[in-house]
């Protein structure tokens, strides 16, 4: 099977959010990369079954790879975890599921990214709650 040049693109995006480093950016190549992808499927809604398998295996594959990576990651801001929660129960929620049932090592590394600003959150929430009439 021959991929049109949109799926060598999204790969490419891929790979480049799993090189990077930076946290900030590593979240804007997988966005971008998504972001093509979803808009390659709009474009295109009739594609082949085998296409259609090429870029989900493309999205779960990176997935998998960035939850291993997660705690890797030092010194990220509040922000831009933010945005790894809410990729990961927005747009990716399906992908990081099986991700976490199909390897189940990978769990502690997940467990342990969402609990990095879960503290100041809740504790910021409170304080909000508490100077509210």
């Amino acid at each position: 099977m021959e991929l049109p040049p949109e799926m060598f693109e999204v790969r490419a995006q891929f790979e480049e959010a799993t090189r990077a480093t930076d946290p900030a950016k590593k979240c804007l190549a997988l966005q971008k990369a998504l972001d093509t992808m979803e808009l390659y499927e709009e474009d295109h809604p009739g594609m082949e079954a085998s296409e259609r398998r090429v870029l989900t295996n493309l999205r779960q594959s990176h997935t998998r790879v960035l939850i291993d990576q997660l705690v890797t990651m030092p010194n990220m801001e509040i922000e831009v975890w933010f945005e790894y929660i809410m990729l990961f129960i927005l747009r990716l929620k399906n992908d990081v599921e099986l991700a976490l049932q199909e390897h189940p090592e990978l769990r502690k590394n997940y467990d342990e990214f969402k609990e990095i600003y879960k503290k100041e959150l809740t504790e910021a929430a409170k304080n909000l709650q508490s100077k509210q009439p």
